[in-house]
């Protein structure tokens, strides 16, 4: 089964990908991140009820602890980020906003993502990382040779 947290998930856009993925995939245990700011709206999962197969919880991406813990309570194996401030308008008299969600929460997801699946937490961590070189272990000689296998597991994945 697998356990997808998404964030901004009570956003227009994340809703409906809640909603769809929920009748696409429902074995997957989804469990929606959302701060609920001027963007989100709890009304948009209705459709939804807590269970087995969802979860809902208040809070931000920046929050670390919260983040972590949900990886580690969950056993979260995908993530797909909605959360993101996106009106133009709003950037220029507070770009702060902009920088702590867009780049400093997208940072923290990546961070718990790489926590939990490099210690092999996860149902989906172990094949994401199969075959691909010990990133842990290039050093500057090596590098030009790990490149190139890297390079060939990502072109097989592409194409």
């Amino acid at each position: 089964m697998r356990k997808v947290l998404i964030t901004g998930g009570a956003g227009f856009i994340g809703s409906n990908f809640v909603l769809h993925l929920s009748k696409a995939a429902p074995d997957a245990r989804l469990v929606v991140l959302d701060k609920l700011t001027y963007a989100g709206n709890l009304e948009n999962l209705k459709a939804l009820s807590e269970g087995a197969n969802y979860r809902f919880v208040r809070g931000d991406i920046n929050d670390a602890r919260l983040v972590d813990s949900l990886f580690a309570e969950e056993g979260i194996d995908t993530v797909v980020n909605f959360a993101a401030e996106s009106h133009v308008d709003r950037s220029i008299l507070g770009p702060k906003d902009f920088v702590e969600t867009n780049i400093l929460g997208t940072f923290t997801l990546l961070e718990a993502a790489r926590k939990h699946w490099l210690a092999g937490e996860g149902a989906g961590a172990a094949p994401f990382f199969d075959g691909l070189p010990d990133l842990r272990q290039l050093s500057a000689v090596r590098l030009p040779a790990e490149r190139h296998a890297i390079d060939g597991v990502l072109e097989a994945a592409v194409h």
